[in-house]
């Protein structure tokens, strides 16, 4: 079990967390809980890769309230 684990974890590049090496393991035939999939993860010291979100300091257009962008109401 732990052979086809980290075979499918070094596949996808580490990619894929506990859940979704589960469904993979279950498309290949094999039922397997989640929670031991997790557990054997942990015994193996494989971790998935978390994905950095981008910072995006855009808000959009005019806003209410917004003092450096006024609105037709405002400008003089």
């Amino acid at each position: 079990m732990k052979k086809e684990l980290k075979q499918l974890y070094h596949r996808h590049k580490g990619r894929l967390g506990y859940r979704r090496l589960t469904l993979a393991l279950r498309k290949t035939g094999t039922i397997i809980n989640h929670k031991t999939v997790f557990r054997l993860l942990k015994s193996l010291g494989l971790r998935s890769l978390i994905r950095v979100r981008k910072y995006r300091s855009y808000k959009g257009g005019n806003r209410p309230g917004c003092r450096q962008c006024p609105g037709p109401e405002l400008s003089l």
